[in-house]
């Protein structure tokens, strides 16, 4: 079960490269976080600007542990953040960009929260932290992840990441946000609190960055087919690791609707229309709902 807020041992996993540009501002607002930390662990993956500098700097002044390991060969994004997820010690981890700034309460607000993986709304901001969207990630297929927002148990490292399905949106494996998400909704354990925790900068440096919605991304049509088969390659996983794969289930069965509404006339739509409508709100969001209403007159179906 999950423990209570002043029980928390709360480890911030932070993976690094070239992130001296922002990074400063990023370690204050850890040091501001009304709940302090139980340690920073930084994992570098070759950085050649002022991160290390900056990092050492911050050590050596910081009310928390700081321990900052040198990656003896570049790892790539993903696997950057689980090695620092794999070296914390608290009972709970939460995963830091390097040029994003937390609002001092993020870490207070999470501790009052129930279940094994957390998620928060967040301010997208430009370069100079002027807020621009509010947004809330509510997970895979519902408006995506976002590593930044996470905090999550320890005991999700158990699980083994070098199995781990391909990532929703691709042909590649999960990426370690997706890959945590994954875990909580697999466990029935995913919560999302809606208030926004960190301004997260946009820049135009991102390793992934914040996509505006514009009408070209409302129209264009997803690879539903594909989203079905990864939801079953899902639930396959669940089974063979004793966790719930009926939410899997389920939503593949949803996505091989919506192909096939998208393969129809508009007869044809309409006939599958009341099927798809009951699922707006719970395997689909509000947003699939207006795409889907308005592929009922805009879309044609494949020659």
């Amino acid at each position: 079960m999950i423990s209570s807020a002043s029980s928390r041992e709360i480890s911030i996993a932070l993976a690094t490269y070239n992130g001296g540009e922002f990074i400063e501002e990023l370690l204050e607002s850890l040091v501001r976080q009304r709940l302090r930390p139980h340690e920073l662990v930084v994992t570098d993956d070759g950085s050649t600007d002022r991160t290390l500098e900056i990092l050492e700097a911050f050590r050596a002044r910081a009310p928390f542990a700081v321990r900052i390991y040198q990656n003896e060969q570049r790892l790539g994004f993903s696997e950057n953040f689980m090695k620092a997820a794999s070296l914390t010690e608290g009972d709970w981890i939460a995963f830091c960009d390097q040029d994003d700034v937390w609002l001092p309460h993020k870490l207070e607000r999470l501790s009052a929260e129930r279940a094994l993986v957390l998620s928060h709304g967040f301010w997208v901001t430009d370069a100079q932290l002027r807020l621009r969207k509010r947004r809330v990630a509510r997970g895979i297929a519902r408006g995506g992840w976002y590593g930044f927002t996470l905090l999550f148990a320890r005991e999700l490292l158990k699980f083994p990441w070098e199995k781990r399905p391909k990532t929703f949106t691709g042909e590649g494996p999960m990426y370690h946000d997706e890959w945590v998400v994954f875990l909580g909704m697999s466990l029935k354990s995913f919560k999302v609190v809606p208030e926004p925790l960190v301004l997260y900068r946009q820049h135009g440096k991102n390793t992934s960055g914040f996509q505006e919605l514009t009408w070209n991304r409302v129209f264009q049509r997803a690879n539903y087919e594909r989203r079905a088969r990864r939801c079953f390659e899902y639930a396959e996983f669940c089974r063979a690791y004793n966790l719930f794969e009926e939410q899997w289930e389920a939503l593949g069965r949803a996505f091989q609707l919506r192909e096939e509404f998208y393969r129809r006339d508009l007869w044809g739509k309409l006939g599958i229309w009341p099927r798809l409508w009951r699922m707006y709100g719970r395997e689909f969001s509000k947003r699939s709902f207006f795409k889907d209403a308005m592929g009922l007159f805009f879309s044609r179906p494949p020659r």
